[in-house]
């Protein structure tokens, strides 16, 4: 059961992972966008999943992954003098954030097909939310 967890990852998943970013997401530090990503020929494609199979079967994470340039952006109608008028906006690797990707949607996968979660549990689910809670309370159900 376990080994459908760590089986390299395909193309399709890969393409697949690419379709579901966020088209306008800022860059890291490596200046790699998901526009860059979405129109990579089936050759470079490849050698990006061969990267992502070496990091995933070696358990090898890049050490450049675990860095991020965070960059203060001024709050809506606040004082620019003000250091409290600021949130921090984190740029991690699109690189990374896709292998992210691949991996959630595999442990997704896994965890829906394999009914591992409990049926009550709503939170961070796709279909549900806590709102099937409230409802639930609501009517008596």
């Amino acid at each position: 059961m376990l080994k459908s967890l760590i089986k390299p990852f395909d193309l399709h998943e890969l393409r697949r992972a690419v379709r579901e970013t966020k088209k306008h997401s800022a860059a890291g530090a490596d200046k790699i966008t998901y526009e860059m990503l979405q129109k990579l020929t089936k050759c470079s494609a490849n050698a990006v999943l061969k990267l992502y199979n070496l990091i995933w079967l070696n358990s090898d994470f890049l050490v450049s992954w675990r860095h991020s340039v965070v960059l203060p952006v001024l709050k809506p109608g606040k004082d620019p003098l003000n250091p409290a008028s600021y949130r921090p906006i984190s740029l991690t690797s699109t690189l990374c954030k896709l292998m992210e990707k691949l991996v959630t949607n595999r442990l997704t996968y896994f965890v829906e097909k394999h009914n591992i979660l409990s049926n009550i549990q709503s939170g961070l689910r796709k279909g549900r939310s806590t709102v099937d809670h409230i409802i639930s309370v609501a009517t008596g159900l």
